[in-house]
C-alpha cells in the first residue's frame, strides 16, 4: 500500500495526540515533543532517531523540586 494512503487512513481512523502530526502528501511523521505535555513536569528531547535501524534515543528532563 502507499504510504501516503496508509498515513491518511490513520489520521482519519485514529485520535492521536496532539504533538503528533502526519503528512499524507509528504509521507512524514512528526514526533512536536516540545508539545508533549506530561503530569508531572517531565519532558522529552529525541537524540536519536534512526527507523532504518530500530534504534530510538531521548534524553529525559525532570523538573528541579525546590
Amino acid at each position: 500500500m502507499p504510504i501516503g494512503f496508509v498515513l491518511n487512513y490513520i489520521g482519519n481512523s485514529y485520535k492521536l495526540p496532539a504533538w503528533v502530526k502526519l503528512s499524507n502528501s509528504k509521507e512524514t511523521v512528526t514526533l512536536q515533543l516540545s508539545k508533549l505535555k506530561m503530569a508531572n513536569g517531565m519532558r522529552l528531547r529525541a537524540t536519536k532517531l534512526d527507523l532504518t535501524n530500530d534504534a530510538l534515543s531521548f534524553a529525559v528532563y525532570l523538573p528541579q523540586t525546590k
